[in-house]
């Protein structure tokens, strides 16, 4: 599905003048879907609708102002992946990316859109590209109860986010939530290497024993995708032994 030359009064720009001021913004979308197995031309549901995307990027130019270009991208992606039958963000990747991610075994699709990120002392071992840092974490969940997402949410902004940000080896933390898919929330970790994610990290972790910390209430009613947390070295672009 194509959406060519949409142009949308859009206030976006660093400078003070450019907050209170609108630019045209035209935007070329390409999208590849998913076809249903079997295909009715007369159900609207199963079809991905051109005017949905179009309306939702008009509704996004609606919220407000923007500082970056990139910023405006990534919402108008994630807008589109919204959407679990568009699936050409995986068709168009280069062999090599296609060839890790070959290597996976039982997978669950979801789509996650990026809650908080926050950046650890170690950032600057981020390699170029932004691909993840050597070492990673990431673990998939979701709670038990609404009142479980609110206590979530704020042990995440209030304990394990700023902990994370002063952390040894730490690179950067990203929580995401899920806007299709069996798990509600995830969670990924960037260390300089898997021996400074045991020496500083498990430590952290190791709270979550103590029935008079915060951590270990969180694992009470978070329930966990099989395998979740995956904990390894980041496969491409190879880790330097």
């Amino acid at each position: 599905m194509f959406v060519r030359d949409l142009v949308v009064p859009w206030r976006i720009g660093v400078r003070s003048h450019e907050q209170h001021s609108e630019q045209q913004i035209r935007l070329n979308i390409d999208l590849r879907v998913c076809e249903p197995k079997r295909l009715d031309a007369e159900d609207y549901g199963q079809v991905v609708c051109y005017e949905q995307i179009v309306d939702g990027v008009q509704a996004l130019a609606a919220v407000g102002h923007v500082k970056l270009v990139e910023t405006l991208a990534k919402r108008v992606a994630d807008l589109c992946l919204a959407d679990p039958r568009i699936d050409e963000w995986e068709r168009g990747l280069p062999e090599p990316a296609k060839g890790m991610l070959a290597r996976r075994i039982g997978t669950r699709t979801c789509i996650f859109t990026t809650e908080e990120f926050v950046t650890g002392p170690e950032y600057d071992a981020r390699p170029a590209g932004s691909t993840p840092g050597p070492a990673i974490q990431m673990g998939s969940f979701r709670t038990r109860s609404i009142d479980d997402e609110f206590d979530l949410a704020a042990w995440y902004a209030q304990y394990r986010l700023p902990n994370m940000s002063r952390m040894p080896g730490c690179i950067a933390t990203r929580k995401l939530v899920s806007v299709a898919g069996w798990a509600k929330h995830s969670v990924m970790y960037e260390f300089t290497s898997l021996d400074a994610r045991q020496q500083h990290f498990q430590n952290h972790e190791s709270l979550a024993l103590d029935d008079t910390e915060w951590t270990n209430k969180i694992i009470t009613y978070t329930i966990h995708a099989p395998g979740s947390p995956s904990v390894g070295k980041r496969l491409w672009p190879p880790v330097d032994k």
